[in-house]
Order: structure tokens, then sequence, then C-alpha cells
């Protein structure tokens, strides 16, 4: 029988192994509560998991006869009163959920000073466990996420973020009708509406599966859980999550700045409308990913549909599609786009379509169809597409950028904000906000290419105060950032991106000097306190 594991609060230190024994149904001569009975109705039968923030405990509510599970802080712990809390903050936030896929709290009481809490009895297997035991059929997995996702929908509805999503932190168990359940654990570090942030450079999660908005303290909200849910995705279709484990310092590097191998390059076979959502789930920007876990209830939903429609022979994919006039290249053009892994697609009326694997291919692109003809007009963007025979290529992405394309003045290469949030911070300062594309269905906003070298002056003009760099983007939106977690092009400029529109912004930050020793440290490494053992 399995219940929860204890969550994790990283302060830079290399993850703790969880301690394994003793297991459920032993007795340790040492141990205070095996045996008593606790406020007069929940007995304690026997020891199921011990951690480093408590035990929990197999139980019996004398009462009811109900077979219940009970967590206990340590002594070492129970004196400190920020973990008390912590306790009682878990215990608050899974009450306030009535969910079928959220294991429920059942009492929160003292026994001699000693606060406890008793939970629901998950009888299950973790999904790590799952994950260990081998591949997963790629829609099983999905049904799993779901099925989280859809728990973390009715928290994010209430204003709580869980902050700690990952496999350990889900049990899988089947019913009585055969059927795959899952239930969602440990809301112990969980963000409630109204919260303050806890404090600079202290991280809270396990470091496989936090965001990147957690790794620089900015805000998180439901939008940082789905991210985590998207690693637990990722771990469920390849049996790792997208960075692996490991080191702590690079996983925050990767977070911050690599880019995610779609989980079908690691497992062929998996359809392509999941790839594209771990993708959109692992966006680097939040406003990038579904705003919560109820969106991506609604996206595993939408991909099934399309799923059972999808007869006609036709493979779905995932990524960037260029758009251009037919004719302003010819046969020039798979000359300059196939050494860029470009695949150019057949007509489509009066233009052409290219698919590519990464936005930078594609800007690389563009740049070089734009130096061939100088009035050339090129749009791109990123999201489904779908292959056809002989070479068609259709879709969402490809219907936006042929609209796109259609509003380009000559010379002009447009990129939609999807394509945008893809490319590295260097290739990101070469465009700008250009306005905002309304269809029936959805508002894109579409930036345009100014340049094929980044403009070294800085746009944007800000201020360092303790550690702090503040500013206030084009669009009008403040914004802070902590310097050391910004790329860094020289010791005054810094690149930041707005949480409002998402643009990528150069800022200078006015009165410092180039000796300021804290913009000689490291990135990351002296802000979150990192240990690399």
């Amino acid at each position: 029988m399995v219940v929860e594991m204890l969550p994790t609060v990283w302060t830079g230190q290399p993850e703790a192994e969880p301690v394994t024994e003793p297991r459920a149904g032993s007795q340790p001569f040492d141990d205070p509560y095996v045996g008593k009975t606790l406020v007069e109705r929940y007995h304690v039968d026997a020891l199921i998991g011990r951690g480093g923030m408590g035990c929990v405990y197999l139980g019996t509510h004398t009462r009811l006869e109900r077979r219940v599970a009970i967590k206990v802080l340590p002594p070492s712990l129970a004196a400190q009163p920020a973990m008390v809390a912590r306790l009682r903050r878990e215990a608050q936030a899974a009450a306030r959920l009535v969910h079928p896929n959220v294991a429920s709290t059942i009492d929160l009481d003292e026994h001699d000073g000693q606060l406890f809490m008793v939970m629901e009895l998950v009888d299950g297997v973790p999904l790590d466990e799952l994950i260990a035991r081998g591949p997963i059929d790629p829609w099983r997995a999905v049904e799993l996420v779901r099925q989280i996702a859809s728990a973390l929908g009715a928290a994010h509805a209430e204003g709580i973020v869980h902050r700690d999503v990952k496999p350990s932190n889900a049990i899988a168990s089947i019913t009585r009708d055969g059927a795959e359940h899952v239930k969602v654990i440990d809301f112990g570090i969980a963000h409630l509406r109204g919260d303050q942030l806890p404090a600079h450079g202290k991280i809270m999660g396990t470091p496989a599966y936090l965001a990147p908005e957690q790794l620089t303290n900015d805000v998180v909200d439901s939008r940082t859980d789905v991210y985590a849910l998207g690693c637990t995705l990722y771990e469920l279709l390849t049996g790792a999550p997208p960075f692996g484990h490991g080191a702590t310092v690079p996983l925050v590097t990767k977070h911050l700045h690599q880019e995610p191998i779609p989980p079908s390059t690691i497992r062929p076979g998996i359809p392509a409308a999941i790839d594209l959502l771990v993708l959109d789930m692992l966006a680097k920007v939040p406003a990038a990913r579904p705003r919560d876990g109820l969106e991506v209830v609604k996206r595993i939903d939408r991909a099934r549909r399309g799923l059972a429609r999808g007869s006609h022979p036709m493979l779905r994919i995932a990524g960037l599609v260029l758009a251009l006039d037919a004719e302003v290249l010819g046969d020039r053009l798979r000359c300059l786009v196939e050494p860029l892994d470009g695949a150019v697609a057949r007509v489509v009326g009066e233009h052409e379509l290219v698919h590519f694997a990464t936005a930078e291919q594609a800007l690389r692109a563009a740049l070089a169809i734009r130096a061939e003809v100088p009035t050339a007009r090129i749009a791109i963007s990123h999201g489904e597409l779908e292959l056809g025979t002989s070479a068609g290529l259709f879709g969402p992405a490809a219907n936006l950028a042929l609209r796109m394309l259609q509003l380009a003045p000559p010379g002009v290469v447009l990129l939609a904000a999807e394509a945008v949030w893809r490319l590295d911070a260097a290739s990101g300062l070469m465009v700008q906000r250009h306005g905002e594309l309304r269809t029936p269905h959805a508002v894109h906003v579409v930036y345009r290419l100014r340049g094929a070298v980044p403009d070294p002056s800085p746009k944007i003009r800000g201020s360092v105060t303790a550690g702090v760099l503040a500013y206030r983007c084009a669009c009008g939106a403040p914004g802070v950032a902590h310097p050391h977690s910004t790329t860094t092009p020289s010791t005054h400029d810094f690149v930041v991106r707005c949480a409002a529109c998402a643009a990528l912004l150069r800022v200078r930050a006015s009165g410092t000097a180039a000796t300021d020793p804290a913009l000689e440290l490291p990135a990351f490494d002296s802000v979150l306190r990192l240990d690399d053992d």
C-alpha cells in the first residue's frame, strides 16, 4: 500500500533521497506514535513512510471504522512555526477542494501539542513507480494527465497553485469497474490567493519540474502548474522529464534557456497533437502555455476528437511554417531552405509554404530569402500542421501564416507570437511588436523583423535597486527582473521579456557602474545559491 511522498523544499541543495524504510506494517521500537490513539478516535496502526518533511502512518478512524492516512511532523520540525503553518496550509488547501481526483482531507487536530493531519488513504501506485516499470501507452499517459489537469483546474478555480506537480504526487489506482483513477496529493507548498511570495533565493519545488518563473522568483500562477504537468506528461511518454534529473545548476540553465526535444523524437509514434500539447505546456513564457488545468483538459479532448475524425491520410505534426508569395524565388527557394532542414510544400494558390522544425531555422530562412529578394513578403507561424498527400501542408498554423502574409507589406517579415516565443534571446532582439490579427476564434499578436542585426543601443531604460531591475515596457506595462536571471550582452544592458506582451527588451540600467560586482557574478549560481555537488 502506497500513499504520498512528502514534498521537497528546495533551497539549492541536491534533492534528498527519500527514506523508504521502514515499510508499511513495520513497527520500529522507537516510534512514538505506532499503537497509540490520537484524540480518542485515530488509532495509529503502522508507519507507511518517512521523509525529510514528516511521517505518514496507516491509521483507523475508530468511530467510523475507516482506514485513513495520518501525517505528523517529526520532532525536529514540529518546533518550527513555519513547518507547522505549512502543514496547516496543506490541510486547508486540500479541504477547499472537493474533486474526485484530489485526495481529501478529513481532519486537522493536535495530540499532546503535536499537530497532525488526517487524509483519505489512497491505495495505489505513484506515477513515478509506474514510469519505472516501462513504457506507457501514449493515450494512457494522456488520460492520466487529463485527470491530474482536471484536479488542478479545480484548484486553480479556487486560487490555489500546487507548485510541486510531479509524478510522485499523483497516485493511480484501479476502481471496481476496472478503470484507472488518479488522485493528486501533497498541497504542502501550495500558493493560495493572497499569499506573500517567498523570500528571494528560496525556491520551492523539485528541480526537474520547476517552471522558469519559479527559478527567477517571478509571479507564479496556474500556468506554473501547467509547466510542471507538461514535464510530468513528457516523463510518462518518454521515461524521463524533458531535461532529465541530476545536478541543479544544469537543470536551471535548461529550464530557462533550452527548448525541449519533441517527445516523438525520442519515442516515434507519439501523435502530433500530443507533441504539440507537450511543447505548448513547456513554453518558456507563461503566456504561451494553456492558461490552467481546465484548458489542458479541453486541449486533450480536442486532440481525441481530432484523432477520432482523422480517417483521412494526413500526418499531424507540430512545427514552424513559413509562407511567401509563389514564384518569388522559383527553384531557388529549395536551395535556400533545404540546408536549414526546410521542407517545401506544394503551392497553395498564389503562395508557397515551407515547414521547419525550429523557429531559428525559419528565421534564418527568412533572412536568406530577403537577402535574395528584398521586396519579398514573408510570414512565419507555429502550431499544428497536417501533411497531406502530394506534399500538401494544411492546418491552423498554415492558415495563420497565409492570413499574416495577406497583411504583410513588401519587404516585411511578420512572425506570430507563438513563433517569437520559441526564439532564443539573440534572435528575439531582432523582432518588435507589430500589431494584432483578429480571427473568428482568437486574437494573434504579430511581430515584425526589424533587421538582420540587433540594434546595439538599448531601447528601454531602467534602474537597479537592491539587486532588482525595474523598467517599463513600450506597451506601458511595468516590469521587474533580477539582473542575474537575464541574459547580459554587456555589463550595462539586460535582456528581459515583458510579462504583459511577451516582447523581448534590451534594458539599460541607468547609473550602474561597469565595475559593480553584482553584474560580474555568473548567472543563476549566486542568486539562487545553488550547489552543484
